[in-house]
């Protein structure tokens, strides 16, 4: 005998399926716009008629740099002995991932200030 699908768990199943889907493509509108910025100072700072080979390179770091972040992540979890049944240093680690969040703004000053559209004075 086929289990009976009353309205309130349809609509219960549609909302989910449309709050799986619109936070997927949320998420993948937000990282573009994140990432947008530093496509365009890159597209500013190249020779032309290479743009296209310089995205496929960023694209190329990018992912490398997920996938490296996704195992040290996962190293400083087992680090501090955060796991499914103890998370007591959970604040230290989180701590540590805001803290190297702001690694990069220590390297801003490499980027020109003409490409920036800042005056130099």
């Amino acid at each position: 005998m086929m289990p009976s699908i009353n309205s309130s768990k349809l609509l219960l199943l549609v909302y989910f399926l449309w709050y799986i889907s619109s936070k997927n493509c949320n998420s993948i509108i937000i990282l573009c716009r994140r990432f947008m910025p530093f496509l365009i100072l890159s597209g500013r700072l190249c020779p032309p008629g290479i743009e296209g080979t310089l995205f496929a390179l960023f694209m190329s770091i990018n992912n490398l740099g997920n996938t490296v972040g996704s195992f040290m992540g996962a190293g400083l979890a087992s680090l501090l002995g955060i796991s499914s049944g103890s998370f007591d240093n959970m604040f230290m680690g989180l701590a540590i991932q805001v803290f190297c969040t702001y690694i990069p703004v220590l390297f801003l000053f490499l980027i020109p200030k003409e490409a920036t559209g800042v005056s130099a004075s």
